[in-house]
Order: C-alpha cells, then sequence, then structure tokens
C-alpha cells in the first residue's frame, strides 16, 4: 500500500460538507494528544455517542493509523445517526423553538452532551456513511498489508470491496477522492473484478498525476482482461507508462511484459517477437546468476515466447481452436478441440513447430520458480492437446492442479482438465477433480483470479457438466453439481441438479424404441422429473427474495407436471400466480388448470382456464386455454354419462347440468378456435382444436349408434335422422383433418376414425333403405348411399392397412399402430362381408386367424371366415372352422386372458361356452347372423 498522504491534503473543506472543518480543527489537538490521549478522554467522560466515535476515527486515519480508524468506524452505528434526521416530510432546517448547536460551538464550548456531528439533513448522513464505509475499508487494506499469503490478503480484499464500493457510490470524505479509488481499485483487482478496478484506477490518476507511476502498470494489466477492446486499451496505457521519465530498470522490464502480453492478444505476433527478442538481447549471463529477479522476468519472457509460437501455429494452420483473451496467455477458452485436418504432413509440421516449445516448457518447469513452471506445465497442456496427445495434456494439467498452494494456475489446469474429461465422458473423474478443486478452494475469498476470472470459471464449469449431460453422463453431472460449494450458492447447485434430473427424464423417454414408452420406463422417468422438480422447488425457496425465484419456482412446475406430479404443482401455481407480473399470468392458469384437470377437478380447472380467456383476451395463450376447457368440459360430459349409467334409468338424474350441455360448451370452445380471425390453421391449437372436434362428434356418433342397438327398426330410422346432420358434421371435419395434417401420427387415428364413420353412416342409410313407409326412389336413393358409404369405409380401412404393414416391413410397429393395423384388417373384412363380396372377405378373415394365431384376435377372424363360406353355401367347411375355433381358444395361453375383452367381444369363459353352442348347433340351417365387434 502506497503511503497515506498527508493529513493537510484534506484541509480544504467544501461547502455543504458538515465535517471537515471539524476535523481540520480537531487534528492539531489529536496530533498531540495522540490515541492514549483519547481513551483517556474517553474512559474519563464515559463512551463517546457515535458521531464522537467518528470524529475520533477520522482522526486517527489523519495521524496514520489507518487499521485503529476503521477498527472504531465499525462500532458506528448508522441507525442511530440516521435517526437523529429530521422527520419524513420534514424540510431538513433545525427546528426553530429549540435551536441546535452547531458543530462549532459544541467544539468551542466541549460540551460533551452535544454531539460533535449531528446530521440535520439526509445529505449529511450519506456524507456520513460515506465516511464511515470510506473509514472501515482503508483500514482493511491497511491490514491486509500484515496478512500472510496471498491468498489470506485476497480474502481480507474481498471483505474489504463492499465497504470501499459504498463509500464510492455515496461520495468518497473530500480531499480523498483519489485514495479512495485507489484502495478501491486495488481492490477490485485483487478480487478480479477488472472492469471496475480499471475504472477506479482510472479515477485515481486523473485525481492524482503522482499516482501515475504506481498505478499505470496495474490498470494497463486490468484494462488487458477487459472483453472489449482491453487490449488496445491496455497497450496504449502501458505506451503512456514507459514513456514516464526516470523509470527503474525493473519498472520498464515489468512494462514491456504488460507490453506484450497486449501485443499477442492482438494477434500482433511479430511486434511482439521483436520485443521478446529485444529483452533477451538485455540479459546478462553473469547477472541472471546474481539476481533472482532478473531470472525471473527472463522466465516470464521465455513463456510469452512460448506462447506466442503457439497462438502463431494455431494460426498459422488453422486449428479447431477458440481462444479466449487472457493475461499472461495461461488460459483459454472450453472450446479446445482437436478436430483438424489428420493429413500425416500436416501433423508432422505441426509436431515440429511445438517440439521446441515443449522442450523450453520442460526446462523451466525443472529450472523457474513454481509460479513459473506452473504456467509452462499449462502452456505445454495446450501444445500437448493441439497434437491430439490427450493423455499427456491431461497429465500436466493434473500436475498443476495438484500443486500447492493452491493458486492461479491450479485453477486453470483444473478447469481445463475437467474440460477435457467432459468432453470425453469421463464422468466420474469430473466428479473428482471437481471435488478436489472445490475442496482446496475453501472460500470464494480465496479465489485467485490473476489467470482466470470467478465468472469465466463458473462459466466453463457449467460448460462442462452441460457437456456430461450431453454425453448422457447424467449421474456425473448430478454428483458434479452437488460437489460445487462454496464457488456456487446451494441454490445454483441445486438448479444445477435440477437441470441434470430434467434432461436425464427427457433422455430416458426420448430413448424409448420407436416412440412408445412401457410403463416401467415411464415410471422411471417420471421418479427424474419428480427428483428435477423437487431440486428447482429447494432452489427457489432459498431464493425466496431474489428474481430468479419465480423463474426456479416455473422451472419446478414444469418438471413436475412433465412427470405427472400434477398435484405437487397445485400450491406452487398458487404462489406463482400470486407474485407473476400480469403479462406472464395466462401460462400460470393454463398450468394451474391442467394440473386440476389431472387430478380430477375439472370444474376448478374450467374456472381456471375461463379466466385466461376472459382476463386475456388478447393473449396468443387464450386458444391453449379453450383447448384445454373443452378437454375438461368433455370430461365433465362423460363423468355426467357416468353417474347416469350408475342410476336406474328411469329415475331423475341427480345434476346441475345435463351430459349433452358440456358436450356442446366443449364444441363452442373448440368453434371459437376454429372461427377465431387471428389464428391460422397451421398453428398448433387450431391443428389440436380441430382433431378434438372431430373426435368429439365421432364420440357423439359412436354413442348414437350404440343407442340404436336395443331399438326397433321404426326407432332405428328416427334416432338415425334425427343424428344425420351430426354424422355429415363428423364426416366433413374428420376428412378436413385428415387432408390438411396428413401424414402426422394423430391424422393416421383421424383417418381410422373417418373410415369407422363411414361405415356407420353405411349402416344407417341401409337401415334407413329398408323403412316401408318411404317411396321406392327414396329408397334406392338410400341403398347407394350406404354403396358408397361402404366403399369410402373399405378404401379407408385398406389404405391404413397398407400403409402400416409397409413400415412394419422396416421396423416393429408402436402398440398404437399395431392397434389400428388390427383394428382396420378386422374393419376391411367386415366391409367386404357387408358388401356381399364373400370370398374376399373370407381371404381377409382367413389372413386375419393366422396372423394372429393362438391370440384372441384370431377368434373373431374365424368366426368371420365361418360365417362367409356358410353363406356361399359351404356347410361343412364352416362347421371344421367352429372347431378350429374351440382348437385355437384352448391354446391360448393364459397369461393373454386380459386380452380378450380388449379385442373380442367376450372372455375366455364366454368364448368357450359361445363355440360350444355353435359346435353343437353344426349342420343347422340357423346359427344366428352376428356382428365382429372390433375394439382396442
Amino acid at each position: 500500500m502506497a503511503d497515506t498522504p498527508d493529513a493537510t491534503d484534506a484541509a480544504a473543506p467544501k461547502s455543504g460538507s458538515p465535517w471537515p472543518v471539524v476535523f481540520v480543527g480537531i487534528a492539531g489537538l489529536s496530533a498531540l494528544m495522540g490515541f492514549a490521549g483519547i481513551a483517556s478522554i474517553w474512559l474519563g467522560s464515559g463512551p463517546p455517542d457515535d458521531g464522537r466515535r467518528l470524529q475520533l476515527a477520522m482522526d486517527q486515519y489523519l495521524q496514520g493509523q489507518p487499521i485503529i480508524a476503521g477498527k472504531i468506524a465499525e462500532q458506528v452505528e448508522l441507525g442511530e445517526l440516521e435517526s437523529e434526521l429530521p422527520p419524513e416530510g420534514d424540510s431538513g432546517e433545525p427546528v426553530a423553538e429549540e435551536p441546535a448547536d452547531t458543530p462549532e460551538d459544541a467544539a468551542e464550548t466541549g460540551d460533551a452532551a452535544a454531539p460533535a456531528v449531528a446530521p440535520e439533513t439526509k445529505a449529511d448522513a450519506r456524507s456520513l456513511r460515506a465516511l464511515r464505509a470510506f473509514l472501515i475499508g482503508a483500514g482493511k487494506m491497511a491490514l491486509s498489508e500484515n496478512a500472510t499469503g496471498t491468498a489470506a490478503r485476497r480474502e481480507i480484499h474481498s471483505d474489504a470491496v463492499p465497504d470501499l464500493k459504498e463509500a464510492s457510490e455515496k461520495g468518497f470524505p473530500d480531499g480523498r477522492e483519489a485514495e479512495g479509488n485507489r484502495l478501491l481499485g486495488l481492490a477490485l483487482l485483487s478480487t478480479g473484478e477488472y472492469a471496475a478496478a480499471a475504472d477506479a484506477l482510472d479515477q485515481a490518476i486523473e485525481r492524482d498525476q503522482t499516482m501515475r507511476r504506481d498505478l499505470l502498470p496495474l490498470l494497463a494489466s486490468a484494462q488487458l482482461r477487459l472483453k472489449i477492446g482491453g487490449a488496445q486499451k491496455s497497450l496504449e496505457t502501458i505506451k503512456t507508462f514507459l514513456s514516464l521519465p526516470t523509470l527503474s530498470e525493473e519498472q520498464q522490464r515489468q512494462g514491456q511484459l504488460i507490453r506484450t502480453r497486449a501485443l499477442l492478444a492482438m494477434a500482433r505476433w511479430q511486434d511482439a517477437k521483436a520485443i521478446i527478442d529485444g529483452e533477451f538481447a538485455k540479459f546478462n549471463a553473469s547477472d541472471l546468476a546474481t539476481q533472482t529477479r532478473l531470472a525471473s522476468f527472463r522466465d516470464e519472457f521465455r513463456l510469452l515466447n512460448a506462447q506466442r509460437q503457439i497462438d502463431q501455429t494455431v494460426e498459422d494452420f488453422d486449428l479447431n481452436e477458440s481462444m479466449a483473451s487472457s493475461a499472461g496467455g495461461a488460459t483459454g477458452s472450453s472450446a479446445w478441440t482437436s478436430g483438424r485436418d489428420e493429413d500425416p504432413r500436416i501433423k508432422q509440421a505441426i509436431a515440429s513447430r511445438f517440439e521446441p516449445v515443449l522442450v523450453e516448457m520442460n526446462r523451466l518447469q525443472r529450472e523457474a520458480e513454481p509460479r513459473i513452471g506452473s504456467q509452462a506445465r499449462l502452456l505445454a497442456a495446450r501444445a500437448y492437446q493441439l497434437q491430439g496427445d490427450l493423455e499427456l495434456a491431461i497429465a500436466q494439467l493434473t500436475s498443476v492442479r495438484q500443486q500447492r498452494p493452491f493458486g492461479a494456475a491450479a485453477l486453470v489446469g483444473g478447469i481445463r482438465e475437467i474440460e477435457l474429461l467432459a468432453d470425453q465422458g469421463r464422468g466420474e473423474e469430473v466428479v473428482q477433480t471437481t471435488r478436489y478443486m472445490m475442496h482446496e478452494l475453501g472460500s470464494t475469498d480465496r479465489f485467485d483470479s490473476s489467470l482466470i476470472t470467478k465468472d469465466e470459471f463458473r462459466k466453463r464449469l457449467s460448460a462442462a457438466i452441460e457437456v456430461l449431460r450431453r454425453k448422457n453422463e447424467f449421474e456425473s453431472a448430478i454428483e458434479t453439481a452437488r460437489s460445487l460449494s462454496p464457488l456456487y450458492s446451494s441454490s445454483e447447485s441445486l438448479e444445477e441438479e435440477g437441470q441434470g434430473y430434467l434432461q436425464w427424464a427427457q433422455a430416458t423417454l426420448a430413448d424409448a424404441a420407436g416412440g412408445e414408452i412401457d410403463r416401467s420406463t415411464f415410471q422411471v422417468a417420471r421418479h427424474r422429473y419428480h427428483s428435477a422438480g423437487d431440486a428447482f422447488h429447494q432452489a427457489a425457496k432459498l431464493r425466496f427474495n431474489d428474481p430468479e425465484y419465480l423463474d426456479l419456482l416455473w422451472s419446478a412446475i414444469q418438471a413436475y407436471q412433465q412427470g405427472r406430479h400434477f398435484s405437487r404443482s397445485i400450491n406452487m401455481l398458487q404462489d406463482y400466480l400470486r407474485y407473476e407480473q400480469r403479462r406472464r399470468q395466462p401460462r400460470g392458469l393454463i398450468a394451474l388448470g391442467r394440473a386440476l384437470l389431472a387430478e380430477d377437478r375439472p370444474e376448478e380447472a374450467i374456472d381456471a382456464f375461463e379466466t385466461c380467456i376472459v382476463e386475456f383476451e388478447r393473449d396468443p395463450l387464450r386458444y391453449d386455454a379453450r383447448l384445454m376447457a373443452a378437454l375438461a368440459s368433455i370430461e365433465l360430459a362423460n363423468r355426467e354419462q357416468r353417474r347416469r349409467r350408475r342410476q336406474n334409468e328411469d329415475s331423475e338424474a341427480v345434476t346441475d347440468i345435463d351430459a349433452i350441455d358440456y358436450v356442446q360448451l366443449a364444441k363452442d370452445f373448440l368453434h371459437a378456435n376454429l372461427q377465431d380471425g387471428d389464428l391460422r390453421p397451421d398453428s398448433p391449437a387450431w391443428r389440436d382444436s380441430m382433431y378434438s372436434l372431430g373426435e368429439l362428434l365421432y364420440e357423439q356418433i359412436t354413442v348414437a349408434d350404440l343407442e340404436s342397438s336395443d331399438l326397433s327398426d321404426a326407432e332405428k330410422i328416427e334416432l338415425y335422422r334425427q343424428n344425420d346432420e351430426l354424422l355429415q358434421e363428423t364426416i366433413r371435419v374428420l376428412d378436413e383433418a385428415v387432408q390438411r395434417y396428413w401424414p402426422e401420427r394423430r391424422a393416421e387415428t383421424t383417418a381410422y376414425l373417418l373410415a369407422r364413420t363411414h361405415a356407420f353412416a353405411a349402416r344407417w342409410a341401409a337401415t334407413e333403405a329398408d323403412d316401408p313407409s318411404l317411396l321406392d326412389a327414396a329408397r334406392r336413393t338410400s341403398r347407394q348411399r350406404s354403396e358408397a358409404e361402404l366403399l369410402a369405409a373399405l378404401e379407408g380401412f385398406a389404405q391404413l392397412r397398407q400403409l402400416y404393414e409397409r413400415r412394419e416391413e422396416e421396423q416393429p410397429l408402436s402398440a398404437r399402430a399395431d392397434v389400428i393395423l388390427r383394428n382396420c384388417l378386422m374393419s376391411e373384412a367386415d366391409t367386404l362381408l357387408e358388401m356381399g363380396r364373400l370370398d374376399e372377405a373370407s381371404t381377409a378373415y382367413r389372413a386375419i386367424s393366422l396372423r394372429y394365431m393362438n391370440q384372441p384376435p384370431a377368434l373373431e377372424a374365424i368366426l368371420g371366415q365361418a360365417q362367409c363360406v356358410r353363406k356361399m353355401g359351404r356347410t361343412r367347411e364352416a362347421d371344421l372352422l367352429i372347431k378350429q375355433a374351440l382348437s385355437v381358444l384352448s391354446k391360448i395361453p393364459p397369461e393373454m386372458d386380459s386380452e380378450f375383452d380388449q379385442t373380442t367381444r367376450f372372455d375366455r369363459g364366454g368364448w368357450q361356452r359361445y363355440l360350444q353352442w355353435m359346435d353343437s348347433m353344426a349342420g343347422g340351417t340357423r346359427l344366428g347372423e352376428y356382428r365382429l365387434g372390433v375394439t382396442g
């Protein structure tokens, strides 16, 4: 620390400041009495008030006792000083009725009861707070000069930074601006805040030109670490320094070192080489042997020369390396790769360039002081890596990392080692290396930023963890995230852990074969989503008062909902909606509605969705809200239908709204989306609304078809006529969805529904054609319509069957596709039977029975084939097919019992009884007509 300026530097008070005159007035008395005299006054009259303590602290600072001054200033309670201010809204002037003594009066009378420094305005209190912060910070900086070791000194500097920053923000004491900025710049430089350090040092030099000789090299070093234009500023600053008269030989060499680093950062290789060669020419062997400091300078230039050779080789051969600007050339970015041209001649040329560099670096490792030897190992590691010798590079980096004391070179070596290990997918070694480094670091205040800043180190470590996640080393990424203290806060570590679990869960689902996810795989993914949500939630709670709270809370909500842990997200969504800005609330309302719907609370879900629709009528998320509200309304309709089925059909249902009203409500929501002029058909919301509307209409048609099964022919015809408009709308919507979005997977399902709807329409038209009350012309029209609908259904089933059969030749079908294919096969055969194409139908049924041999669907297919051949007059063949069905039933393994209800009309027992009855009727003329039911 430079000598403290003489006390007279602060003797000239400035207007508006309440304390400089007082301090100057007592400076002489304090100098005569000394601290012992002050202590005797203290002991004689009792502890002074806070204003007098601050005065005593400044007195000690003026006498060259900054450590004592800082300790005294720490005892000042700002709260009491501020309590002496006028009440809020007061003019700030002294109270007229009871005028207070001025500080001068108090000093003259020696009235101990009246504070010597009495803040009368907020500006005065601000000055006092600035004074207190300055004295405390200056005391800590003086204390650091007595610290043992750079790590301990850096801890004290880190502790001084907040006080000096506060003093700078509120205004350094009059006459102490240069000294305050100098101290602040030194502390910031030590702790790695280079941009702020450069500003503070620049202001110190501007206010006191006598500091140029000491501070210009420090300013140039700080500027060299700036990301934008730093090297150019540093070069200009160091040129100014080197132009100063009467520089010592050591100062000149130090300046040339900084100048060379700036030139290397600007890729001015030849200019840097000229300086290095010039400096080498000045070194005398006899002087080097006797002057350790001179040898150290020589070794520094050897390092810079090696860096120049490596940098120039990277440029000449266009090697794939992204270098980050850094002081001393000891660090690089995390984008280190060896992905260059593998031409042996180029590799040989690169190796020949690096050979003398490696020889020189090995010599430095043996001969130079430990600090320079460590940096030589870092450069050697870089050369090995560029040659593709990654194991040798890692070995060099490991040796640097394990050196003690743990300093800047160890930090650089460790982070580069972690990056290389992560890039090779060696997750366990990344965990071990990270734990070692965090243990050696011990405290963030001990972080040595001279070669790599704390911010850059953290960014690169987070990037390495992300590399592990990309390489599916999720467990190692999570363990590394748990090992980041003290460099990361607990909430930051939890956030990294949450990201690990989240990406692990997503990868688990993405790895599912054929896009189909079995139950066990989904359960594993759910557990990982749950862990991600827990980590994000814990991180959010730790940052409740920080701006990041809501983003972390939202991450937790999303993780829980992706894992279908909706109940855990509901309470968090209430908090999210309470604190989130209004413009971002729609996503919270939709998430809340989705969670409530998943928890079987559709009424509350609709309330959340409608709130989004009504209160945020211009927000794009209103489309999603309508879609989800439609789904909630459908769930309410289904619930109402189930409730009605449980009741006696003749009794009145206990409900406030009928199921049909919920269905209509769902239609209204979906139509609102489809008819909204601002929503385009290629948008996800419009597409999903179209699909959902088609599926809803299909369900209504299915219900109507099922209702007709127990009705008389006349009642059926009446029911069909009532639903004919609905039938036509269903066909139109399903057909439009298929035409617009084919060949999406959901469009394939919609195409199957469309074919089934055509089959319904054919049956309805055929029933109407049998109405004796119709004229012959109307009946012919109905028959023609039935034939056209049957043909449309057949084409739909056949096209889907062919699509899946072609896909099946390339890879196994997913479970969903296999179900649709089975249903298409059976429905195609049924349609051929209804069209009277018996021979084709029989062939189709036989193909199904062979495909699903000894499986439940084979029974339906065999009966269909039997019905076809019987209609063709081949009764004997039909009877044999019934016996074949009994044989197949006996061969179906018990573990398939659950599939009977899913794919056929009966369970195993029902099939046994039905087939035995049919076998007993063999040869009879009436076996009964039956429709084949296709489910699944």
